[in-house]
């Protein structure tokens, strides 16, 4: 069973397929320029006619496959509710709420299935487009061999290390980063990544180091470098930053919002702090800073969390199956 699946690099969404690429057999990816949804038509020349089934992210989905192929659309994100306009540019507003719904729209009728990565994104999709249809939920998967914990650390005193991970952006709070900095006391070291995508600019603030884009490969390191995942997030689709720092047995500082309450359990394997609150997210690391068994216990609880309901070998599984069942129900008259 060739599946072919047509995505844009950088990002989760592509991390997502390309562990799918991976470890499915006989699963194609075939990147793109992310330059190239300006003019979403361009896609079409990564399509495959020969493809037994065809898997893309929901928002250009309809430009991926053939007339008769069967098309999975997937949600990793939700863009079109007041929510996720109120963090966006006039220009991503209108986009959004213009050509971008229309071509979601159109997916949604002509796929075979609709799998979406959380149960949040799976409501939105019902309450927002008034979807009738089934949403197959599978949460995105994380390699536990690749991510694990860090040893002992000894009792060598040392500063706080607060890590902020993914593409710095409004939506991932990123902003709101100085001035939580700003509130903290105390000895302390915090870094951020750059993100797949390498688009945004800097964390401006005296006490933020960058790290730099960093690979998928070299991220359990930088995991395990750290005390305390901060993400302090307007929306997540599902949250594969904190999945993978939970994986490494770290304690996690983020927003009550939208799909984060699936992954961490407030008070057992981290603090969930009002959306933008500089000083409650400052408080929540305080808390973590002056108990160190407690970040002990509560990135030992998201390693078995992880583990349990959260891993690739589930996600693999879980859309080896999905993609079976589409065969197994496939229509032999189909036009490829």
């Amino acid at each position: 069973m060739h599946i072919h699946s047509p995505i844009a690099r950088g990002g989760g969404a592509f991390v997502v397929h390309r562990m799918l690429s991976r470890g499915l057999p006989h699963y194609e990816l075939a990147p793109y320029n992310p330059w190239l949804s300006l003019f979403p038509p361009l896609i079409m020349q990564y399509r495959n006619r020969h493809a037994a089934v065809v898997h893309a992210p929901v928002d250009y989905s309809v430009f991926c496959a053939h007339r008769g192929q069967p098309l999975v659309s997937t949600f990793h994100g939700f863009t079109f509710d007041a929510g996720a306009r109120r963090h966006a540019t006039l220009l991503q507003a209108i986009h959004y709420g213009t050509d971008l719904r229309w071509f979601v729209q159109a997916a949604l009728r002509r796929s075979a299935m609709i799998t979406a990565v959380s149960d949040f994104l799976a409501r939105r999709v019902r309450e927002e487009f008034a979807y009738p249809g089934n949403i197959h939920v599978i949460h995105n998967g994380v390699d536990v061999q690749a991510f694990t914990p860090a040893g002992a650390r000894g009792d060598a005193p040392r500063p706080l290390r607060i890590l902020f991970a993914g593409n710095p952006t409004r939506h991932k709070g990123a902003e709101l980063v100085p001035a939580i900095l700003d509130r903290l006391r105390g000895d302390f070291e915090f870094v951020y990544t750059g993100g797949l995508a390498n688009r945004c600019g800097p964390i401006r603030h005296e006490r933020a180091v960058a790290l730099g884009p960093v690979g998928i490969e070299e991220m359990p390191g930088v995991y395990r470098s750290a005390d305390v995942l901060l993400a302090p997030s307007r929306r997540e689709g599902f949250g594969l930053a904190i999945a993978e720092a939970m994986a490494c047995g770290l304690p996690v500082v983020a927003t009550d919002c939208s799909a984060i309450p699936e992954l961490v359990e407030h008070g057992r394997g981290g603090i969930l702090c009002p959306m933008d609150n500089a000083q409650a997210f400052a408080d929540a690391i305080h808390a973590l800073a002056d108990a160190p068994a407690l970040r002990r216990d509560m990135g030992a609880h998201n390693r078995s969390r992880v583990e349990e309901k959260f891993s690739l070998e589930r996600m693999l599984r879980e859309y080896r199956e999905l993609f079976a069942e589409i065969m197994d129900r496939r229509s032999p008259g189909a036009e490829g």
